[in-house]
């Protein structure tokens, strides 16, 4: 069947509702997809819909591709515990956390901000050690660290650019907080 116009319109919202129908967000904590007064968040409204399009054998298939790449690329972060074991593998979750595109905008200046500033940190303790010297830094932190390679210091990297990848955290204590 050809869906046009209204029609498809409906379909798509009865597939993203199929998706929601059971669903309830925990009171008294921000849910990310639901507002408890309105329902469906807009910026997850496209996503639902395109999720409730696919059947459960090709979410579970995307799903499986998703793992095996993760594993077959030995893609992984770094713990640093008592366990000593260090490199996990990555952990995604099957549904993706959607934020605005205005409020990521605001998290996207803060996480640049803090990009540079570490990216200046890792400079400045293979370099010149400004924040050692200056007593900002504890050098106790820096050089009892297994994961300071002291024979770094003083190389000049061409771009200034120290850090390849940063990941962070968000977490979300209430509807115009968050965490990093």
């Amino acid at each position: 069947m050809n869906w046009t116009g209204d029609n498809k319109n409906m379909l798509e919202d009865q597939q993203a509702s199929d998706l929601t129908g059971s669903y309830s967000a925990l009171q008294g904590v921000y849910d990310e997809m639901m507002d408890p007064a309105t329902g469906v968040r807009p910026h997850w409204q496209g996503f639902l819909q395109d999720l409730g399009a696919l059947d459960p054998t090709e979410i579970r298939n995307r799903w499986d591709t998703a793992q095996r790449l993760v594993r077959e690329n030995g893609t992984t972060y770094n713990v640093y515990d008592e366990s000593g074991e260090g490199a996990h593998p990555w952990r995604m979750d099957p549904i993706p956390s959607l934020i605005n595109a205005n409020e990521w905008r605001h998290l996207e200046a803060g996480l640049i901000q803090r990009a540079h500033l570490l990216n200046a940190i890792v400079a400045d303790l293979y370099g010149p050690q400004t924040l050692l010297t200056e007593g900002r830094m504890p050098s106790s932190l820096v050089f009892g660290s297994p994961h300071f390679l002291r024979a770094l210091h003083g190389i000049q990297m061409p771009t200034n650019g120290w850090l390849n990848f940063i990941a962070v955290d968000l977490a979300r204590p209430s509807a115009n907080k968050c965490w990093v």
